[in-house]
């Protein structure tokens, strides 16, 4: 069975528009795409367009839906990318990544990353046959 690892970035303290954001976004949606263990990456809804206009849901800028069976081999695949991601793309300060609806914020400082990663991994993490 596969669960949903919702994954949002933020520009904390920098001039970053909704642009900028997106651009991101679509740049790590490639990134998990090229991972086996990754069944899906889709859009996450902000909820109904406002009032007047045409559309009938809004996606929420720089966030994913990350489909994936969330066994700690796999948590630490998608960690691993993310965190090699942070560390690429600085002008996302901070990102949430949410799994089995317990949260961890992220930012590129690798030394403090990887102890809450592997904390968290353990926690959130499948337990194998379920």
């Amino acid at each position: 069975m596969d669960d949903e690892i919702l994954v949002e970035l933020y520009a904390d303290g920098e001039q970053l528009g909704d642009d900028d954001l997106e651009r991101m976004r679509l740049a790590l949606r490639r990134e998990f795409l090229d991972l086996s263990d990754v069944a899906a990456v889709g859009t996450v809804s902000a909820g109904p367009a406002p009032p007047g206009t045409r559309g009938l849901d809004v996606a929420a800028i720089g966030a994913l839906a990350v489909s994936v069976q969330p066994t700690i081999e796999v948590l630490e695949k998608v960690f691993g990318l993310l965190r090699g991601w942070l560390g690429r793309n600085t002008s996302a300060s901070t990102m949430r990544v949410t799994v089995n609806g317990q949260s961890i914020e992220l930012s590129p400082t690798k030394e403090q990353q990887a102890a809450l990663v592997e904390a968290f991994i353990a926690q959130s993490a499948t337990p194998p046959g379920q």
